[in-house]
């Protein structure tokens, strides 16, 4: 499929409340698959799975704000975070 396709299908199931599609629109942006590369806008995309998510917030979505944190991608580094995400 065409990137622009898929992350139009990631986004719409994103805007139901999907939580995983928040993740994989998230990644979209990170990757610039079917969209332009926008760090901030990927982080957003996953700070609002976790606030919506509370306490079933999928792994991916923990996994990838901690290697926000870990690596400084749109937020400044801070491995206390990182590693709160990560456990």
């Amino acid at each position: 499929a065409q990137p622009s396709v898929s992350f139009n299908y990631c986004y719409k199931a994103a805007l139901l409340d999907d939580l995983s599609a928040f993740n994989k629109v998230s990644c979209c942006y990170h990757m610039a698959f079917g969209v332009s590369r926008d760090d901030k806008v990927a982080f957003e995309w996953l700070t609002k799975a976790e606030s919506i998510g509370k306490e079933n917030v999928p792994t991916e979505v923990l996994f990838n704000l901690g290697h926000c944190y870990y690596s400084g991608s749109a937020v400044a580094c801070d491995f206390p975070k990182a590693v709160h995400y990560f456990t």
